[in-house]
Formats: structure tokens, sequence, C-alpha cells
């Protein structure tokens, strides 16, 4: 692509849509004629090299950045972050490697930011996820992110409240846009509040702040190294239409209140280490067996596998185990010291009777 479509001060190009097309190459390092844009959508293509930095030295107006589906190589450029009006980011689905830059997080009005299935790494830094108050849509799943999830995600006030809707700037939305896919930034809806860190190398517990993200509706956490128990906080996200929790190592036993989310559409805990008895209910048994496989000391009829009456925790049964020993070695020992007394006793007055 070597030429732009054309702006004049009559009719300034606010909306590229070049998506879906065959373009190859360096994606162009020249702007001058888009400093009105709002809306770019690019994705789709077979562009290669590195994102442009400079897109916002351009256009200071520019909303909605979308690059997906291309051959981009290289970081995350810094510059993204000096875009004062940014909503949404998407650029999954190419070779990006390397950090999320801190200078990212600059761009606070930033609504939806998806970065899917690159080779992103690093560990997400809490203290500027925190500065993207308006982040209703977070998609970093298939990258080889590290480390502990942050607690600040849990805070976003995006997900925590149903009463904050996302919107973008108004004027992307009063041009003659046609039938292009920026059309879906005109309602809400399309801004489905999405929390994925999928496949990548997370490792710690599930925070219990999750149970702050009321209005999540989108929750993916698996495929990553996750330990200790799903918390009893989880399940409190009542507006959740999709669960998957799966391939990590969690133990414990299924929270009983999990059987309350009746919006679940979509549900996987499989392979992990979770053990005792499958919650009854309506909702979690809408859901195959596969939703559960994996987790050899799950039990209950969605697995065809009869739980034992004393089935629970490992660490209970083992506890239990143990105190129970110790009572029938304690109670064998007292028991029958008692009983030789008793015995003894009867045995010296019969034979003082006896020699009477």
């Amino acid at each position: 692509m070597e030429e732009l479509p054309s702006s004049t001060p009559a009719r300034p190009l606010q909306v590229l849509n070049i998506s879906s097309n065959l373009f190859t190459g360096a994606f162009l390092s020249t702007w001058q004629v888009m400093n009105n844009l709002v809306v770019l959508n690019a994705s789709n293509n077979s562009f290669s090299g590195q994102i442009p930095s400079h897109f916002c030295s351009s256009s200071s107006l520019l909303a909605v950045v979308e690059l997906c589906y291309n051959q981009f190589t290289g970081s995350i450029p810094p510059g993204l972050g000096n875009c004062s009006m940014l909503r949404v980011l998407k650029a999954g689905h190419n070779n990006l490697r390397g950090a999320l830059p801190n200078e990212l997080f600059d761009a606070s009005l930033l609504e939806y930011l998806s970065l899917p299935d690159n080779h992103l790494d690093g560990k997400l830094d809490g203290a500027q996820i925190i500065k993207l108050r308006n982040l209703a849509n977070l998609n970093l799943g298939g990258n080889n992110f590290s480390g502990e999830i942050p607690t600040a995600l849990m805070e976003m006030p995006m997900l925590n409240s149903d009463k904050i809707a996302p919107r973008l700037d108004p004027r992307a939305f009063e041009l003659p846009v046609y039938a292009t896919p920026s059309r879906q930034y005109r309602i809400t809806s399309a801004f489905p509040k999405v929390l994925n860190l999928g496949n990548n190398k997370f490792t710690g517990v599930i925070p219990e702040e999750i149970g702050q993200l009321n209005s999540l509706v989108i929750l993916n956490f698996s495929s990553n190294s996750l330990s200790g128990e799903i918390p009893r906080q989880l399940c409190d996200l009542i507006n959740l239409r999709v669960l998957d929790l799966s391939s990590n190592h969690l133990t414990g036993i299924i929270p009983s209140a999990m059987k309350n989310l009746h919006f679940l559409s979509a549900f996987n805990i499989s392979h992990n280490d979770l053990e005792g008895k499958i919650p009854d209910g309506v909702q979690l048994s809408t859901f195959p067996n596969s939703s559960f496989e994996g987790n050899p000391k799950l039990c209950g009829h969605i697995l065809h596998r009869i739980c034992d009456s004393t089935e629970g925790p490992s660490g209970f049964r083992k506890h239990w185990s143990k105190k129970s020993i110790m009572a029938i070695t304690f109670g064998v020992f007292f028991g029958g010291t008692a009983i030789l007394f008793v015995l003894g006793g009867l045995l010296a007055t019969f034979k003082h009777t006896s020699f009477i």
C-alpha cells in the first residue's frame, strides 16, 4: 500500500478501514494526511515489520486502532501511550514480543485492550494496570506472561459495576461508515466485560478479590500454573457467562455455591487436582463430563463415578484417619487396662472369700 485515501479540509479523513485485504509489507510511516483520523482498522492483512510508534503524533483524535491478524513483529511501541484519546487497541494474532511498555498505560482512556496470541512476556505491573480506570475488556491470552495475577486487576471500576458503561468518542459514530467493523463500537453490548489471561505462565493462587468483579461476563484463567483452591468469592460473579479454569494445579473441592451461577453457558475446570463431590444443581449438570475430566478425585453422576459416603477433602480425610487411629489406640489401651484392674480386683476378692 503506497498511497492513502485523500483528505481535504472540507472532507477530513476520520475513518480508515482497510481490513480483510491482501496488503503486505511494512505499514506506512507517513500520516500527514490523517491528522483527523479517529478510527483505523488494518486487521486481517499481511502487514509485517514493527507497529508504527507515531500514530498519535499526527492524529490526536485517534480512538480505535485494530491491527490484529497480521504479521507484525517487534515490541508494543511505547509511543501508543501518547494517544490520549485511545479507547480500543487490538493487536492480537501477530508476532509481537517483549513486555508491555509502562508508557502504554499512560493511554488512560483505554477501555478495550486485546493482545492475544503473540509472544509477549514479563510480569503484569499492578501499579501500571490500575491507571486504566476505564478498562472493561482485557485479553492477554496465549502469550508468555508470568508471575502472580496482580490484585490490582480486581480493582478495575469498569469490571466492578454495571453502572459504568463503556463509551467511545461519539465523533467516531456520526460518520457514514456503512457496513464496516467499526460500527460495532456504536453499542455498549459490543463490549463484553472480559478478563482473559489464559494460556500463559501465571503462578500462585486465584486472588480472593476476584469476587469484586461482579459485572464480569467472561473469565479465562486456563492453561497456567495456578495452584490453591477455587476461591469461594468467585461464586459471587453472578453475571458470568463463561468460566474456564482448566489445565492448572487447582486443589480442594468445588465450592457448593458455584451451582448458583445460573447464567453460565460455558464452563471448564478439567485437568486440575480437584476432589470431592461435584455440587448438585441444574446449571452444572448441563455441562458435559469433559468439563470435569482430568480430576481423578472428583465424583458425581456427571462423571459416572459414585461418591463414597465419606467423600471429602483429602486433608480432612487424612486428618480424620490419624485422629481415629489415635483414639482407637488410646481407647483399647486404657480400656484394656481398666478391665485388667477390674478382673484383678474380682480375683482377689474371690480368693479372699475362698480362704475364709
